[in-house]
């Protein structure tokens, strides 16, 4: 019985997990076009920084 319960509320939980994603807009949705363009340009940024070698990273396979 408490296997049966147990299993249940495990259910429970993971369906409201996802119904939950499925209620909440995506995060693009729920943004606004000058933060969407701000977003993008900090990954550009981001982008630019690992492809240069300037973002302090240090791993040579990748880096260099």
């Amino acid at each position: 019985m408490m296997q049966k319960l147990l299993l249940a509320v495990i259910a429970l939980g993971l369906w409201a997990d996802a119904a939950a994603h499925l209620i909440q807009p995506a995060l693009a949705q729920r943004l606004t076009p000058s933060s969407l363009e701000s977003s993008v340009d900090g990954i550009a940024r981001d982008l630019h920084a690992l492809v240069a070698g300037t973002s302090g990273c240090t791993n040579k396979k990748i880096c260099d």
